[in-house]
């Protein structure tokens, strides 16, 4: 009966086992793929916009820097779309719930 009550308390703990992985084609030649992906020409990730020293504004200069960005924000949103993200610096504006919205 000991042997009954361990067995099920093992079944208890079990894990199922996971779902086979679903795998994509194969690469013929992965050196050929890397070297054509290290060829190409990529825009740079994440450029830097820094509130005083790209744009001359006072990092305390909330209005001023609201104003930069409803005067760019198409130049911005191209920004974003070609490199994935922008990394702001120096702005006051974003350090508060309304102006990081």
């Amino acid at each position: 009966q000991q042997q009954t009550r361990a067995a099920s308390c093992l079944s208890a703990v079990e894990t199922p086992p996971s779902p086979l992985t679903a795998w994509g084609t194969g690469i013929s030649d992965i050196r050929d793929t890397q070297q054509a992906f290290r060829n190409q020409d990529l825009p740079e990730f994440g450029p830097e916009l820094s509130s005083t020293k790209d744009l001359g504004i006072a990092s305390d200069d909330k209005e001023a820097q609201l104003a930069y960005f409803k005067d760019h924000r198409e130049e911005i949103l191209q920004k974003l779309q070609q490199h994935g993200a922008i990394v702001f610096r120096d702005f006051d504006l974003m350090k508060e719930q309304d102006g990081f919205q």
